[in-house]
């Protein structure tokens, strides 16, 4: 006997990232970066922005960059969303 869809459960999917908790990282300098993060290497081309939670701002590598302007750090919110059209 097949259970119909509607009465299937799902779990539920917790929001892990606060809309308040994000930063966007961007590449000012002229050359790509590599990020040495806790979770793997990122690499963020000259140029480019990227969403990371605020907390990659602790980051030692992440602030010897922004010191030193080669990245610049924006807080992110849904008005002010670079990557948003319309």
């Amino acid at each position: 006997m097949r259970i119909p869809l509607w009465h299937r459960s799902r779990p539920v999917r917790e929001h892990t990232w606060d809309v308040h908790d994000v930063v966007w990282l961007e590449n000012n300098g002229d050359e790509n970066l590599i990020l040495h993060l806790p979770s793997g290497e990122f690499r963020l081309d000259r140029g480019r922005r990227q969403r990371f939670r605020a907390d990659i701002l602790q980051h030692p590598q992440v602030q010897a960059l922004r010191d030193a302007g080669k990245i610049t750090v924006r807080r992110a919110s849904k008005a002010a969303d670079p990557t948003r059209t319309g």
